[in-house]
């Protein structure tokens, strides 16, 4: 839907190369840091870290002229780095040599999805088709549903789910106006599927803060909070513009006074966002905690996801990444 209102007024933007080659350059130190320093060339035929940091080298050359062009050398260096890194883990299948494959596999993908990007912002014209043909799809997904069979009519709010074994919902409902749980509710009303009323049986419960008070959500992640605002409006001077604003300054103020995830913050952003998003759900959730601005209502317990995939053990494994490089 916010796609196919969107497109009328789809603008060209200039090609982004500052900002390209600061997220290459990023990978390029990712790599770099899991190889370790050059232990030299070793015996004849065989390849080592030092082969691999001429490579990155031979990438970073490339990067600094940044003329018109650059992606194709530049490709064709990353691919020699990859080829490196495979042939490390063939003879020595560590976890640090595993790491550098897994680094330099993206910096290949990067630099073909930048390209991708540079021949869309010289000729929009398939990218437009692209995006006119997936908000058609969406379109007809959305109508496709009916957000009636979730919905509790006693309560007038919905349902978590549905059990297809035991053929009837799940008891807990989704209640809390300050979550990603509105987005479903102003889609559900605007096709008439649920009434407007339930608009209005949305929690509202507020929490204090150190200047006043704010909505409540499920775990205080800035998902929850800002996601919606995406694809809504969000008037200003509304019950949840002033919520977000608060809980974002929220944050900013826990950042500032218990915690900095530094430039691996941003190297996480540009080069691995969904282990990055993981990483900012769990601190902003965090900060939200100690606040003591986390609850829950009647018949649902508050709950707090750690990580991606949940889980306390595999949560573990996905943080493991911050602990050498200064995260804690």
């Amino acid at each position: 839907m916010g796609v196919g209102e969107r497109l009328p007024g789809t603008r060209r933007y200039p090609f982004p190369r500052g900002d390209v080659i600061c997220g290459l350059e990023d990978v390029l130190d990712l790599i770099e840091e899991s190889a370790g320093p050059a232990s030299g060339h070793g015996r004849a035929g065989t390849v080592t870290e030092a082969h691999l940091h001429e490579s990155i080298a031979d990438v970073r050359d490339v990067l600094k002229p940044a003329s018109d062009g650059f992606l194709v050398p530049l490709r064709e260096k990353a691919i020699i780095v990859g080829d490196i890194a495979r042939t490390m883990v063939s003879a020595q299948p560590t976890e640090r040599n595993k790491d550098v494959l897994e680094w330099s596999d993206l910096l290949l993908r990067q630099i073909d999805e930048h390209g991708r990007d540079l021949r869309a912002e010289q000729d929009p014209s398939d990218l437009l088709r692209r995006l006119a043909a997936l908000a058609r799809a969406c379109d007809q997904t959305v109508q496709a549903m009916d957000f009636g069979l979730l919905f509790d009519s006693t309560k007038k709010l919905f349902f978590i789910g549905f059990k297809p074994a035991e053929k009837k919902p799940d008891p807990i409902h989704y209640d809390m106006l300050a979550s990603e749980a509105r987005l479903a509710s102003f889609v559900a009303i605007a096709k008439g599927d649920v009434p407007a009323a339930h608009w209005f049986r949305l929690a509202r419960s507020f929490a204090p803060l150190s200047r006043g008070s704010t909505l409540l959500s499920w775990s205080g992640s800035m998902f929850e909070y800002l996601m919606p605002s995406l694809v809504m409006q969000t008037p200003a001077g509304s019950l949840m513009d002033h919520a977000g604003r608060a809980v974002v300054h929220r944050q900013i103020a826990y950042g500032k006074s218990a915690m900095s995830l530094g430039r691996f913050r941003v190297r996480l952003q540009r080069a691995r966002p969904r282990l990055y998003l993981s990483i900012l759900h769990l601190w902003c959730s965090r900060a939200w905690l100690e606040a003591g601005a986390c609850g829950g209502s009647g018949d649902r317990p508050v709950r707090h996801r750690f990580g991606r995939d949940g889980g306390p053990v595999r949560s573990r494994q996905q943080f493991q990444p911050l602990g050498g490089t200064g995260g804690r």
